[in-house]
């Protein structure tokens, strides 16, 4: 068997795993701080049926493994990037279901960033970058978060929202954390618009968006399309310059 289908193989198997592990993790995972029980409602939002969820996660781990074979890195950084992704993609499902992001998967990203720099750069100022990186995006969504507060009176980003965005610039370093940042306002912009037509016309809508979905799909385009993501940009520079 070529070695490529075994490696989708691989990757379908670790889909289907993440999709059981989601179902059986303990369900404290998704409660919220000061929460002591988890309700019926919760338990019922922790068990996604196979389909979409087993579908989509296959299809996006193939994917995955589809995009990152395209790059010119060494195996083992292809193979930490595919992890990242899943977990990723495990905190969009949770996110959306429950608008919670599970610290255990936070906390999963960090070695695993560790480990992506160990294998790619080894460098201590590659090292410092990652760190500035997190600290400047955490940092700056915490802001955001308290600006919003101040403004609207409510949360406007959750403190799961803050830490997965200093999981990202540990992630993707500098200029990455950037390009997550912009990216994950650009690609929440439309459902956030649909959102508050829907509003208008029924104000009983929830309006209320899960940010971490948009965050983790920002950072596996980066870490996918890092290299096409700049040079778009200076192409669009590039025009922007033209024009004037």
């Amino acid at each position: 068997m070529p070695f490529v289908i075994i490696q989708y193989l691989v990757a379908a198997a670790a889909a289907l795993g993440a999709f059981l592990l989601f179902r059986r993790m303990p369900i404290e995972w998704l409660l919220d701080y000061g929460e002591k029980r988890a309700s019926a409602e919760l338990y019922r939002k922790q068990q996604i049926p196979f389909t979409p969820y087993a579908i989509g996660l296959t299809g996006a781990s193939v994917l995955a493994v589809f995009f990152l074979r395209q790059k010119e890195q060494p195996g083992i950084v292809s193979v930490i990037s595919f992890l990242i992704c899943l977990l990723l993609f495990l905190i969009m499902i949770a996110d959306s279901r429950t608008r919670i992001i599970p610290d255990q998967f936070l906390l999963l990203l960090v070695p695993s960033a560790l480990l992506l720099w160990f294998f790619s750069e080894r460098s201590l100022v590659s090292l410092l970058i990652r760190l500035a990186a997190a600290l400047g995006g955490g940092g700056l969504l915490l802001l955001i978060s308290w600006l919003g507060y101040r403004i609207m009176k409510q949360e406007a980003m959750g403190m799961g929202d803050v830490k997965l965005l200093a999981a990202a610039g540990l992630i993707t370093g500098f200029p990455g954390i950037l390009m997550v940042f912009v990216l994950a306002f650009v690609i929440a912009s439309l459902p956030a618009l649909v959102l508050l037509i829907m509003r208008r016309i029924k104000p009983e809508t929830d309006g209320s968006l899960a940010f971490g979905p948009y965050i983790s799909l920002a950072v596996i385009l980066v870490l996918l399309f890092e290299q096409e993501i700049i040079g778009l940009w200076n192409w669009w520079l590039n025009m922007a310059a033209g024009a004037v």
